[in-house]
């Protein structure tokens, strides 16, 4: 009973281990039949289908010897169950076991099928794998031509394109190339008589010339055939004098915009009675500053720097008409617009800098420049200093003298026109308030 009892336990542990043979055998020939639908071509190979083949075998002789193995067990239970029939029960276990050991032998050859297909498909994979590197590479380089021929059919439509149109340029210039080939032949058939007729003349040179003597005037002569004859219209000692016309002229006029900083041009100190009289109050002050202004540039330009002036009382009172044309202008801009009108002195200062022909000939500056320097005063200004001081012709200053008279004037009366338009408007505002009545 002990023995049938041990084997009862061994039979039992053997049907659990085919169980699991049974069951592993199952899913490996469900994953290879899932694999073959996933892969139609792998389906199709020979060795892949020994295998599948294999594996089935193997599930089927597993499930024969788990179904064995199940009576195998049965005849143990019945051996414990009684020792009667030990007899039959060993004869049906012999059966079984041969039956056992019939489906053992084919799980092992099915099982050395299943090794030697999954070898050969394992060296397929090897070789699939190795021929995809090889289609992705050539397919890199098919691509990396193709983008090559892309790029030389654009090289090449680009250079037709330039052919084409340089084909008429090149036309053209052949036919330009045979008329100057022409132009040479005829200019050569010119050149060879020219020749001659130089080489005739020559001939009759030297038998001219041979017989005189060269002295030493004729060597001079010929060494220097042309003598500069430099006539000087005007000089100046250094190029501070040159420059003082500019400068000076550029003084006064900066002196003048900056008197309006300090001195109001509109407002009347008292309450004027008329514009007559409003205008007179601040005209004759600005021409006395710009006078004092005047005297004190000119005693420092003569006196200090030591500047030579061919006439210094010209040279004074062209000053002072310099310097009241300026303000002048300067109270009709800053009186009727202040600000505006300071910032319109600064636009005219700077056209004038540029226009006035102060440091270089007005011929180097643009065109509208030269059109419209002489509509400005400074100009006139440089040019009067100029003459005074360099000695140039006294009879242009006075046309200059009167131009800025005459812009001094203009100013002068527009500036009259303003107080007088201003003083009547305050009047009548002055009398409108007066008729109000008081509450």
């Amino acid at each position: 009973r002990q023995a049938a009892g041990q084997l009862a336990d061994g039979l039992a542990q053997s049907a659990a281990g085919e169980a699991r043979l049974e069951q592993g055998a199952a899913r490996l020939a469900s994953g290879l039949a899932q694999l073959a639908e996933a892969n139609p071509q792998l389906a199709q190979s020979e060795q892949f289908a020994a295998m599948l083949k294999a594996s089935e075998e193997l599930a089927a002789g597993a499930a024969q010897s788990a179904a064995g193995q199940e009576k195998l067990s049965g005849g143990a239970a019945e051996l414990n169950g009684g020792l009667t029939k030990v007899s039959d029960g060993v004869a049906a276990f012999d059966a079984k076991l041969r039956e056992a050991a019939a489906g053992a032998r084919k799980l092992g050859e099915g099982g050395e099928r299943l090794t030697a297909g999954a070898t050969a498909f394992a060296d397929g994979m090897e070789q699939f794998g190795a021929k995809l590197a090889e289609a992705g590479a050539g397919g890199a380089k098919l691509a990396e031509g193709a983008k090559q021929v892309d790029d030389g059919a654009g090289r090449l439509s680009s250079g037709l394109t330039r052919l084409s149109a340089s084909a008429g340029s090149f036309a053209d210039g052949s036919a330009k190339l045979e008329d100057g080939a022409r132009e040479v032949a005829t200019g050569l058939l010119k050149l060879e008589d020219g020749s001659q007729e130089l080489s005739g003349k020559l001939g009759a040179a030297s038998e001219q010339t041979s017989g005189l003597k060269p002295t030493d005037a004729m060597i001079d002569m010929f060494a220097d055939p042309v003598r500069l004859d430099v006539e000087k219209v005007t000089e100046v000692v250094n190029y501070g004098t040159g420059l003082a016309p500019y400068f000076l002229s550029l003084g006064l006029y900066v002196g003048a915009m900056l008197l309006t900083i300090i001195y109001s041009v509109r407002e009347p100190a008292v309450r004027p009675s008329s514009g007559w009289s409003w205008f007179w109050s601040k005209a004759l002050t600005l021409a006395l500053i710009g006078t004092i202004q005047a005297l004190i540039a000119d005693a420092a330009l003569l006196y200090l720097l030591k500047l030579e002036v061919r006439s210094v009382g010209l040279f004074i009172a062209f000053s002072i008409l310099v310097s009241i044309t300026f303000m002048m202008i300067i109270q009709f801009l800053v009186a009727s617009m202040n600000n505006p009108g300071r910032f319109i002195a600064v636009i005219l200062l700077i056209l004038q800098l540029t226009s006035s022909a102060g440091t270089f000939p007005i011929e180097l500056v643009p065109g509208w420049l030269q059109k419209l320097s002489p509509l400005l005063p400074m100009t006139y200004a440089v040019a009067g200093l100029r003459d005074i001081i360099s000695g140039g012709d006294f009879g242009r200053v006075g046309g200059y003298m009167a131009v800025l008279a005459g812009i001094a004037i203009l100013f002068a009366v527009l500036s009259y026109v303003y107080f007088a338009v201003s003083h009547r408007r305050e009047k009548g505002r002055g009398e409108e308030t007066s008729a109000v009545p008081a509450v």
